[in-house]
């Protein structure tokens, strides 16, 4: 981009196509906005550049655009790989960085989350219920149950207003006899499944452990939890579950209390729910992105939100 190309599109001001930002400190408002712009007709962002039009230049050092680039790649799905240049206009130095509108079948996200641009304005993408998702998966509701273990219900909703991902609780879907699934939620355009252990009292029978993971198959989900009441040992269902799966290793960590299985493509875990089930169910969604996706889930108003990936890596 030359600095007359870039002067034309920064004195049109903020439109449908550019998105003007005074400093780099902002890059998480501008990896918003190229998501945005990929999931509309494509974009430019400027760095370096006040709302008024006028340029204060940006203090560019010898990892600054490589950090950048990584920084859009970790925190986009799919990828966003934009042209990232540093364009000269009058002696000051401004980032831009350009998308084009994707053309990958899934919404781009930017830290989990889909944005569309509208005018001037980067809008949140009211993503599809999950009915709907189902849907395009060949799944039907045919009714949900008003009564359940309070397990599923607080799953269910931490999933929806604490992580950002749709979610229900005791779905019968159309087709599939027996009892209703604890939770089904959609997460990055993935089917997550998890079943609620309800009783803390008594082993886990096999043929529950059967049904479980017979309904994981049913479904086609990408990945599946097993959730065990507080103090309830992972290790021996962990072991069962991979006898039955005639899976690998199974990988657990004992410190968080948390085991992973891998089979085919497919993730299933087998949690307790302590210390809270946010903080559980946050840890499989990171694990799963990171391994799956690259992009590891980022637990919404948490620092420092990490474990040993290599415990649980398949």
């Amino acid at each position: 981009m030359t600095p007359d190309e870039a002067l034309r599109l920064i004195r049109a001001n903020e439109t449908e196509h550019v998105e003007l930002k005074q400093s780099l400190k902002l890059l998480a408002q501008g990896i918003e906005a190229l998501c945005a712009f990929a999931n509309k007709d494509g974009g430019t962002v400027f760095f370096g550049v006040r709302h008024d039009c006028s340029i204060m230049g940006v203090s560019i050092g010898e990892n600054t655009l490589e950090n950048i680039a990584n920084e859009i790649t970790q925190n986009t799905n799919p990828q966003l790989y934009p042209v990232i240049e540093v364009v000269r206009i009058d002696s000051k130095k401004v980032v831009a960085m350009t998308v084009v509108k994707s053309t990958d079948e899934n919404v781009a996200t930017a830290y989990s989350i889909p944005y569309v641009r509208v005018g001037n304005t980067n809008q949140r993408i009211k993503v599809n219920t999950l009915e709907e998702f189902l849907k395009q998966r060949g799944l039907f509701v045919a009714s949900r149950e008003t009564e359940s273990i309070p397990a599923t219900r607080q799953v269910a909703r931490t999933f929806a207003q604490e992580l950002s991902c749709p979610a229900n609780w005791g779905m019968r879907l159309v087709g599939f006899p027996g009892e209703t699934f604890d939770v089904l939620a959609m997460f990055r355009r993935n089917l997550i499944y998890v079943a609620c252990v309800g009783n803390d009292s008594e082993p886990v029978p096999d043929a529950e452990l059967e049904n479980f993971l017979s309904r994981v198959e049913q479904v086609r989900c990408e990945m599946a939890v097993f959730l065990l009441p507080r103090g309830t040992a992972i290790e021996d269902v962990a072991s069962r579950l991979q006898k039955v799966l005639r899976a690998g290793e199974v990988r657990i960590d004992k410190q968080i209390e948390l085991a992973c299985l891998k089979r085919d493509s497919r993730y299933i875990f087998v949690s307790s729910s302590a210390p809270d089930i946010r903080t559980k169910l946050g840890f499989c969604l990171r694990y799963y992105g990171q391994n799956v996706g690259g992009v590891p889930f980022r637990l919404p108003g948490s620092q420092g939100f990490t474990f040993n990936y290599s415990m649980l890596a398949p």
